[in-house]
């Protein structure tokens, strides 16, 4: 995956709960997800508190990122039609 498919996190922080590792981002408690976080990140265990890099996709299905579509720039007329 090329860099700018993956969303970074700051101050996010790992704790176990029930066997699993979990983690807070944006206000919400998700899955750590280990086996796809960006090779530079470096949460791994129960107390890290760091940057989380997650692909985007994974992000958007969790709704950790806003996956409205930018508006369409104006029309180069002004939207003066002839």
């Amino acid at each position: 995956m090329a860099d700018g498919s993956y969303l970074w996190f700051e101050g996010v922080h790992v704790f176990a709960r029930d066997m699993r590792l979990l983690c807070t981002v944006a206000g919400r408690v998700v899955p750590l997800p280990v086996a796809i976080l960006h090779p530079d990140c470096r949460l791994a265990a129960d107390g890290d508190v760091g940057r989380l890099g997650v692909p985007r996709k994974w992000a958007e299905q969790r709704g950790l990122c806003d996956t409205r579509r930018p508006p369409d720039p104006p029309s180069q007329t002004g939207g003066v039609s002839s």
